[in-house]
């Protein structure tokens, strides 16, 4: 699989149903220009969407979930990460669904909408 293409094709998915998303991690790092090597995806989501979140990326083939994964449990700032994935052939694809909350409300205020690939990447 080719992450970019898989990338179009998540973005396509949450651009249609209008679900807010920000992309973070390698990904959002690479798009603005510093390439980084990372086999998966990374994306906000504010919790009130994630099960429309995931029903539109299932529409990607990306139908195995992970349930919940909580993150910095003994910290200020719990986080809750949800990950669907896919396999084809060999190949595993994964979109790492990190809830909007506490510390992470700040990137997603500034989030930015930005012309990529022929279409645009995010939602504000």
């Amino acid at each position: 699989m080719d992450i970019r293409t898989e990338l179009l094709a998540v973005v396509k998915a949450l651009n249609a149903a209008e679900l807010p998303y920000a992309l973070c991690g390698g990904l959002a790092v690479g798009v603005h220009g510093y390439p980084r090597a990372t086999e998966d995806t990374d994306l906000l989501i504010p919790p009130d969407h994630l099960t429309a979140a995931k029903q539109a990326l299932a529409g990607c083939g990306l139908t195995l979930e992970s349930g919940r994964i909580p993150l910095g449990v003994k910290t200020e700032n719990p986080h809750e990460l949800f990950r669907v994935s896919k396999v084809v052939d060999q190949d595993i694809l994964t979109v790492g669904l990190l809830l909007v909350c506490g510390d992470l409300k700040g990137a997603w205020e500034r989030r930015q909408r930005l012309r990529w690939s022929g279409g645009s990447l995010g939602d504000s």
